[in-house]
């Protein structure tokens, strides 16, 4: 059963790129969309360099006490990425929210008043 999962899981994990670049760009103006998406390329191509022997240095280190010790760091690097992403979602819900907050108050501002017929 857990080969089978693992598997249907790990499909997700190419999304979470393409979510976060997306709420990314909506938080910043157009004339930042190039130092986001740059910035987004060195992450990605320095951390396989970073992450790669840190992970070899890891594993040698406690191979003898705890051998699962990297997937601990995993989690350990996993869950602050997990909140930046959670924060970069919680600032997209609220600009959309402030966005038709202001739509409706310049709607109502700039309505016509209604005619009193006599």
């Amino acid at each position: 059963m857990y080969f089978i999962s693992a598997p249907l899981l790990e499909i997700l994990n190419g999304t979470t790129a393409i979510a976060l670049r997306s709420i990314a760009s909506k938080l910043v103006s157009y004339q930042e969309f190039g130092k986001v998406y740059s910035l987004f390329g060195v992450m990605e191509t320095m951390m396989p360099l970073i992450a790669a022997p840190v992970y070899s240095w890891v594993y040698i280190s406690v191979l003898h006490v705890l051998p699962g010790a990297v997937f601990l760091l995993s989690v350990a690097v996993t869950v602050p990425a997990l909140c930046i992403f959670g924060w970069f979602y919680h600032q997209h819900k609220k600009d959309e929210k402030e966005r038709r907050l202001d739509v409706n108050t310049t709607t109502l501002l700039t309505a016509d008043p209604p005619a009193v017929n006599p």
